[in-house]
C-alpha cells in the first residue's frame, strides 16, 4: 500500500482564510489564496483536497484571482489527450494582496462615511 500525505489547512491558515473573507474576499477565494500562500505551486486537485471545495469552485476562485492579477498558472505536464494539468501560484506576495484589500476597505469606509454625512444633510434640510 502506498503512503499518502493529505495536506489540510492548520488552525492559523484557517484563521487567515476567515480573516481574508471578512476583508471582502469570497469564501472560496480566501481559502484558495491561503492554500497558495501556504504551499507554492499547487494543482487544482491539490487545492480541492486542501480547501475541501469542488473542482468548479476552485476554477471559479482561480478565475477571480486571475481577474485581480493575483495568480500565475503554468502547464504542469502536457498530456497527449485531454486538458493539460495546470499548476497555480500567487503572482503577488501575501503582503501586497493584503495591502490591496486594505486600500479597498479604506475606500469603502470613506464612501460609507460620505453616505452617512449626506443622509444627515438631507435630514437637516427637511427640518
Amino acid at each position: 500500500m502506498k503512503e499518502s500525505h493529505i495536506m489540510v489547512l492548520d488552525e492559523e491558515e484557517d484563521e487567515l482564510a476567515n480573516l481574508l473573507e471578512k476583508m471582502g474576499l469570497n469564501k472560496n477565494v480566501s481559502v484558495v489564496v491561503t492554500c497558495l500562500f501556504s504551499k507554492d505551486g499547487l494543482k487544482s486537485k491539490d487545492i480541492q483536497r486542501i480547501a475541501n471545495i469542488s473542482q468548479p469552485e476552485v476554477s471559479i476562485a482561480i478565475q477571480k484571482l486571475n481577474g485581480r492579477g493575483w495568480v500565475d498558472e503554468k502547464v504542469a505536464n502536457k498530456k497527449e489527450r485531454g486538458r493539460p494539468t495546470m499548476e497555480y501560484r500567487l503572482s503577488k506576495s501575501i503582503e501586497d494582496i493584503v495591502g490591496e484589500l486594505e486600500k479597498e476597505w479604506i475606500e469603502k469606509k470613506k464612501e460609507e462615511k460620505n453616505n452617512i454625512r449626506r443622509i444627515k444633510e438631507l435630514i437637516n434640510k427637511k427640518r
